[in-house]
């Protein structure tokens, strides 16, 4: 029996590999998303373009990156909250060598999952 190694990074033998589900969709891109809110707006009757589209996902980073530097927080309604950490330097080592190493202290953006979007994984999506 060999092994393999899942998306995840854990081992699965080979028998158990050919019978685990095979994604339906394929992941969006930011190509895919502004598509989505194109199509999504026009059959609404209001004009999206795509460069309207990508202007907003722009926009919408920009605010993030604003609001994490001036607030270290970000809140995506529903969504999601973007929580800048300081993250202290520390010693570790190189995994190659086993040379001991200084890390530098860093920054370090975490995101917590809103509620909403957690209780609304098992319902269908309209």
């Amino acid at each position: 029996m060999s092994s393999q190694v899942d998306g995840s990074g854990s081992r699965i033998s080979s028998d158990h590999a050919e019978s685990r589900p095979v994604p339906k969709a394929r992941r969006m891109g930011k190509t895919d998303v502004m598509a989505h809110f194109v199509e999504h707006f026009a059959a609404r009757g209001l004009t999206l373009g795509r460069a309207d589209a990508r202007e907003f996902l722009e926009e919408l980073h920009r605010l993030c990156v604003q609001q994490l530097n001036e607030t270290g927080e970000f809140r995506l309604p529903r969504m999601a909250k973007f929580v800048l950490r300081q993250r202290p330097a520390r010693a570790g080592r190189n995994p190659r060598t086993g040379e001991a190493i200084q890390v530098k202290a860093r920054k370090a953006v975490t995101v917590r999952i809103a509620r909403q979007l957690k209780d609304s994984l098992s319902e269908p999506v309209p």
